[in-house]
């Protein structure tokens, strides 16, 4: 997470819980004073966690899979992020990204006519037909 340029670096802790069906939700908790015109920057990545147990380790083959830039972001109070499966699928450009997101209780689907990424077979079809 990112805040603006006059505050690049700020202390923050967050719990996040993912869930079955694809939905990720955030709660960020701010430490320090950030200005409210500031923009929070989240990204969300994948790769492959190289290291002990202990946290000792690092992140390798890293990409990000998903990022929202939020303005306005209210640091005095309690916050909500929630990220939703359908914007995931959909932020897929090819076949393979988009059949490497389908979860256990969320599929994503590849639409070969219009080359999109969908949520559900219902919508390749019509995107297709267009």
């Amino acid at each position: 997470m990112h805040f603006c340029q006059s505050h690049p670096e700020v202390l923050i802790n967050v719990m996040v819980y993912i869930y079955d069906n694809g939905f990720i939700q955030c709660f960020p908790d701010v430490l320090s004073t950030v200005p409210e015109d500031c923009t929070l920057t989240i990204e969300i990545t994948e790769g492959i966690y190289n290291g002990s147990e202990d946290g000792n380790g690092s992140i390798i083959q890293e990409k990000v899979i998903h990022n929202s830039v939020l303005s306005g972001f209210i640091t005095n109070r309690i916050s909500v992020i929630t990220f939703i499966p359908q914007k995931r699928c959909l932020e897929q450009t090819t076949e393979d990204e988009c059949i490497a997101e389908s979860r256990q209780n969320v599929n994503c689907t590849w639409c070969p006519g219009s080359e999109k990424c969908s949520r559900n077979a219902s919508s390749c079809s019509y995107e297709d037909q267009i």
